[in-house]
C-alpha cells in the first residue's frame, strides 16, 4: 500500500502548485487533488451537509483504491474546511482517520497574498475580503491542530511563497 500525505490549505495558498511540481520532479510521488477524485460539479457551496459527507466518503474510498494499486507515495491535496452557503464546515476526524495519512501538511500564507492569488484566478471563491480569508486560515489551522492532537497524526506547517515550496515538501517527506 502506498504511503499517503495529506496537504491542506485554503484555496489560493499555493498547495496545488507545490504538490504538482513535487510530483513532476520526483517520479516516486503521485499528486492528486480531492476535486479530481470527485469532480468540480460536486464542489458547489450550495450542497447539504449530507452531500458533503457522501463526497468525503467517496474520497476515502477512491484514495484507498489508489493506495492499493499505486506503489508511489500519494500526495492528496484538499481542504479540511469547506465553505458552504451557510457556514464553514470542518471535515470530521473520522474522515481523516479513515484516510490514514502518514502525515498532514498545512500550507499557509498571508491573507492578502491569498486574496490576490484568488483574484488572479478564473475560479470564483466566496471569501472575498481579507477578514474572510483570515477566518478560513484560522479555522483551517485549528482543524489541522485538532487532527494532530486527537488522531496523533504528525503535522508540519509550511509558509507558501518564502522559497520553493515543492523543494521544501520533498526535503521534509524524504
Amino acid at each position: 500500500m502506498g504511503d499517503l500525505t495529506v496537504v491542506f490549505g485554503v484555496s489560493g495558498v499555493g498547495k496545488t502548485t507545490a504538490c504538482a511540481r513535487l510530483a513532476q520532479r520526483h517520479d516516486d510521488f503521485r499528486h492528486i487533488t480531492a476535486s479530481e477524485l470527485i469532480g468540480q460539479v460536486r464542489m458547489s457551496p450550495d450542497r447539504s451537509i449530507d452531500q458533503v459527507s457522501a463526497t468525503q466518503a467517496e474520497i476515502v474510498e477512491r484514495i484507498h483504491r489508489l493506495r492499493d494499486n499505486d506503489p508511489r507515495r500519494i500526495i492528496l491535496d484538499g481542504h479540511c474546511v469547506i465553505r458552504l452557503a451557510s457556514r464553514l464546515y470542518q471535515v470530521p476526524n473520522d474522515v481523516i482517520a479513515a484516510l490514514a495519512p502518514a502525515v498532514i501538511i498545512l500550507v499557509e500564507a498571508e491573507p492578502e497574498t491569498i486574496l490576490k492569488r484568488r483574484s488572479d484566478r478564473d475560479v470564483p471563491v466566496r471569501a472575498t475580503t481579507v477578514a474572510e480569508v483570515a477566518q478560513e486560515l484560522s479555522l483551517t489551522r485549528k482543524t489541522c491542530l485538532a487532527y494532530n492532537r486527537e488522531l496523533s497524526i504528525p503535522l508540519k506547517v509550511f509558509r507558501s511563497g518564502e522559497s520553493d515550496l515543492a523543494d521544501q515538501l520533498f526535503a521534509f517527506l524524504t
